[in-house]
């Protein structure tokens, strides 16, 4: 964001005020208005950095919406019919066994999620370690590549699963102690769910 100037203000903010009141901005060398037409702003905020709030007078030309992040219940849900889909695909023709298998993934991959979110805190020195659903959905876009060639048995699915996982959280892991305990996670999942 913008820094805010003495007056409270925020310059870039000000001249997308000006072009949605007026439509147009003013050219300081030549001093002349630029019409600017078929132009539509969308923008979103980040609430947990950053500043919170912006001038109202820009505000009130956008629709504003606040997603909360989704409960337990609906990320299961959501992955379980994306990868009922996948497995379902008439073209595909999966085993049974793999379709058996579903629900175990997907409970496995939301608990070594949130096990990796609240282990692996971020800090001056590993500041990426920020994992949220795209590193999930990353997971899962890896398990939809797959093909009934490459999955026969269920065993199968959990050994893509397995290296699917690994792949997405391991490339952000710095440190050998950092893959050391994701790969202890992944097998206690492992061998808890599937």
């Amino acid at each position: 964001m913008p820094e805010v100037d003495e007056y409270g203000t925020v310059s870039p903010h000000t001249i997308i005020r000006q072009h949605l009141d007026y439509g147009h901005w003013y050219d300081r060398n030549r001093l002349t208005l630029k019409d600017i037409h078929n132009c539509q702003y969308l923008s979103c905020m980040n609430p947990t950095s950053g500043s919170f709030t912006i001038n109202p007078r820009l505000q009130r030309h956008f629709a504003v919406f606040a997603v909360c992040f989704p409960s337990q219940e609906s990320l299961t849900t959501i992955y379980t019919s994306i990868l009922q889909q996948h497995y379902a695909n008439a073209e595909q023709k999966f085993n049974v066994s793999v379709t058996k298998v579903t629900h175990n993934i997907v409970t496995a991959s939301l608990s070594l999620h949130s096990k990796v979110v609240q282990v692996f805190l971020p800090t001056a020195v590993k500041f990426h370690y920020i994992f949220n659903l795209r590193d999930m959905s990353n997971v899962y876009q890896g398990l939809l590549f797959s093909t009934n060639e490459c999955l026969a048995t269920a065993s199968d699915v959990v050994r893509l699963w397995l290296h699917e996982s690994h792949r997405v959280y391991g490339d952000k892991f710095t440190e050998g102690k950092g893959l050391e305990i994701q790969k202890m996670f992944i097998q206690q999942y492992f061998k808890f769910y599937l």
